[in-house]
């Protein structure tokens, strides 16, 4: 089981490496009709993943709020992956590379201003070296890293949304997110067709390559949720650097982006911030939950006495419709204060997966590249 899941997880972070291959054969397509497609032939075949592990049932009874947060997740997702595409017809997947280093550390300083998370020494030590390799490159070279910014706070900010999606499928959500983007996407496909100004059906290689977006989308990450599944979230959060460290070398040795000493000593920062906190990670140094987050009370029935409550934890006590605030729900049953623990965004969840998700499996964090 265990190898099953390793090998899993290597097959979608370095299709996620590799994607950069994939992505510039296209690049004599707008990037704006690349993310159009890839949304266009992807979210079907999401919605049938969903509908074959019996997903879709969770959505039903979802209130105005669960759907707004799906949808502000789902306008994450799409900024992630378009500004990726863009990165990587203009030639900056180095930078792209960078954003995808990046993007744990954030999640963990996200976990620390959203959620009230206390971090140790060393992991506040990880978060500001990554800031002072941020600022340094910002000041040597005279504008932000803002591709590798934008597509770090972007997933880091997707991954906190998919903590408040407690109780739906993972693959049913990812559809729910997309299901107001892929109207707009058919709508701008079509509209490129009519004016002649399309590349799909006029030139056959492109259409081929349009057509593959949906499965070149959602193929790691069927190989991610059997690794998710079968692996400890630190072997995961190991190997989840396979995908920069690819797109960087197929970005300097492939297509030949620049890497001076200055920006090498950039990266330097960041990857020395990234092999502490890794180091703390395996002494068991997860974030320690702040004074928000929920502790059991032993009039809780079912659980476990005086640990903090997890994800799953909590929304396992919101009401179907989503609507219910988790501190109102907590209080209902017994337990003081609402937040949440984990480690980054959606560990806790996936540690404490509802009975849906064990139908479907994990949630869905590497859809990257």
């Amino acid at each position: 089981m265990r190898s099953r899941g390793t090998l899993a997880a290597f097959a979608a972070y370095g299709f996620w490496g590799l994607s950069p291959l994939y992505w510039r054969l296209l690049d004599s397509i707008p990037a704006p009709e690349q993310l159009a497609h890839r949304v266009l032939w992807s979210v079907p075949l999401i919605v049938v993943v969903s509908w074959l592990n019996r997903g879709l049932g969770t959505l039903r009874g979802l209130g105005p709020r669960a759907w707004a947060r799906l949808t502000t997740g789902g306008l994450l997702l799409v900024l992630n992956w378009g500004v990726f595409v863009w990165a990587v017809t203009v030639d900056r997947v180095v930078e792209a590379s960078l954003g995808y280093f990046m993007t744990p550390l954030v999640s963990v300083a996200l976990g620390v201003v959203v959620l009230g998370e206390r971090l140790r020494r060393v992991q506040w030590l990880s978060v500001g070296l990554a800031l002072a390799g941020v600022v340094y490159l910002t000041v040597r070279f005279g504008s932000l890293p803002w591709v590798a910014l934008t597509l770090a706070l972007s997933f880091g900010a997707y991954g906190l949304f998919q903590k408040w999606h407690g109780g739906i499928g993972p693959w049913a959500s990812l559809g729910a997110e997309m299901a107001w983007a892929w109207p707009l996407a058919a709508a701008a496909v079509l509209v490129w067709g009519v004016t002649g100004r399309g590349a799909f059906v006029v030139d056959p290689g492109a259409t081929t390559l349009l057509l593959l977006t949906g499965p070149v989308t959602v193929l790691p990450l069927l190989w991610f949720g059997v690794g998710a599944r079968r692996l400890p979230l630190t072997a995961l959060g190991a190997i989840q650097y396979l995908n920069p460290t690819m797109q960087l070398a197929i970005g300097v040795w492939v297509f030949g982006e620049a890497m001076p000493p200055e920006r090498l000593f950039g990266f330097g920062l960041v990857w020395a911030a990234i092999a502490l906190y890794l180091w703390d990670l395996g002494r068991g140094g997860a974030p320690s939950p702040g004074g928000a987050l929920a502790r059991w009370e032993d009039a809780t029935p079912g659980r476990t006495s005086g640990r903090f409550a997890t994800a799953a934890d909590l929304e396992d006590l919101r009401d179907p419709g989503g609507d219910r605030p988790v501190e109102e729900a907590c209080h209902a049953e017994g337990v003081a204060g609402g937040g949440v623990d984990a480690s980054g965004p959606m560990e806790a969840h996936r540690a404490h997966p509802t009975h849906e998700e064990r139908a479907e499996g994990p949630d869905v964090e590497g859809g990257v590249g």
